[in-house]
């Protein structure tokens, strides 16, 4: 494998593991607020909503400067962000979330530069690994806090400086990484133009609509994909949700809990989307797979909807969760991949990621106002937005 790759992986891990490490500190950051759902639900608003203005500036950014100034942008954003938290307000938890949200742009790039150095036959595999090391920085940064918790045997608010310290520790080393990288997209191959030219293009929603209808007319499937990833992404709202349902909600676990609980969720991701990306993606048939795993899925987000206060019947149903739609998202990234051309996979991947920004918002506001009713209440939302997925056959024909 291209040690290229390898690079790219431990940027993401990186990146993740930053982001991860303060998840268990969240509902402290908040805490005494009125509605402390609803800062939770507006701060993850705010991060997403943001990145819909970013997204594909950077997108078509890295299409004309390369990928490298990107990730590198992207990960002195999030330790500035980091840094803002030391405040711990719940005034500086928003204003973590907005400034994260400013410079978080690199998915689509990421994405974009595993699809430049795999091989056509290991690209379905690169790109699934790529999911799996997501999942694996989902358990390295709870484990982490799990671990200084325990050893320094903190309590409340005291673990909250020293798991910020944690993370800007993290995110320094992301930057290392970011400096590390060799730029994947060939001098030759990239598009031209300046920055204030992309930046004007594409704050210009009105250009950028009308490109992406221009996408439609030249590659409906590519369209078409990205349309089936905004509906996805309503439904994968709950890892979002999750904090706040486990957090506030009738299981009330703790700091140390909610450890530990996304450290078993990162376990099961990882052995699944490994298993399945390494060994079994070549032999299904991507559109009937999306059907049958999004029926699935609808049964998994209607069973968090009725576990109660039970915290094996929670962990009985992530299992299943792990096996059903945490796989979804890297199928339809490949699809997306082979319909992409090196001169304009940035801004595909851009116009996917703000799609998802768009879905990530709705889904957000939704749970959000939901949840005030009743914290089971965002799980049929989001089996709800599943239905379109069990029609991708039609959808891809």
């Amino acid at each position: 494998m291209n040690r290229q790759i390898y690079l790219i992986y431990a940027i993401v891990l990186a990146d993740m593991t930053a982001s991860s490490i303060i998840l268990p500190i969240l509902p402290q950051l908040v805490e005494g607020s009125k509605n402390p759902q609803i800062i939770l639900a507006l701060g993850t608003a705010l991060f997403l909503g943001i990145q819909v203005f970013t997204v594909l500036i950077f997108g078509k950014m890295s299409d004309f400067y390369g990928r490298k100034p990107i990730f590198l942008l992207s990960a002195v954003g999030t330790f500035f962000a980091n840094t803002i938290l030391l405040f711990q307000t719940p005034l500086s938890f928003l204003a973590n979330r907005a400034s994260d949200g400013l410079t978080n742009g690199a998915i689509g790039v990421v994405k974009s530069s595993i699809t430049e150095i795999s091989p056509s036959n290991k690209l379905q595999r690169n790109m699934g690994l790529a999911g799996s090391v997501f999942s694996i920085g989902f358990i390295v940064g709870p484990l982490l806090s799990g671990g200084l918790i325990l050893l320094l045997n903190l309590e409340g608010k005291d673990a909250i400086t020293p798991l910020i310290f944690l993370a800007l520790s993290i995110a320094i080393i992301n930057i290392t990484l970011s400096l590390i990288f060799k730029e994947t997209l060939i001098q030759t191959e990239r598009a031209r133009g300046s920055i204030y030219q992309i930046i004007q293009e594409k704050l210009n929603f009105r250009d950028a609509f009308g490109s992406l209808n221009r996408l439609q007319s030249t590659n409906e499937k590519a369209f078409k994909l990205i349309l089936i990833q905004f509906f996805l992404t309503l439904s994968l709202g709950h890892y979002h949700y999750f904090i706040i349902f486990i957090g506030l909600g009738e299981l009330k676990m703790n700091a140390k809990e909610i450890s530990q609980f996304f450290i078993f969720m990162g376990i099961v991701n990882i052995l699944t989307n490994y298993i399945f990306f390494t060994k079994l993606v070549n032999k299904v048939q991507p559109i009937k797979f999306i059907v049958i795993i999004a029926i699935l899925s609808i049964i998994t987000h209607i069973g968090y909807a009725n576990i109660g206060s039970s915290k094996p019947l929670l962990y009985s149903i992530l299992v299943f969760d792990c096996l059903t739609i945490s796989l979804l998202p890297g199928i339809v990234d490949i699809l997306l991949a082979e319909e992409t051309k090196p001169n304009n996979r940035g801004e595909i991947f851009g116009y996917s990621q703000l799609f998802v920004s768009f879905a990530d918002i709705l889904t957000t506001v939704v749970f959000g106002l939901l949840s005030l009713f009743s914290f089971n209440l965002p799980f049929y939302w989001f089996a709800i937005c599943l239905a379109p997925l069990t029609l991708t056959n039609r959808w891809l024909k």
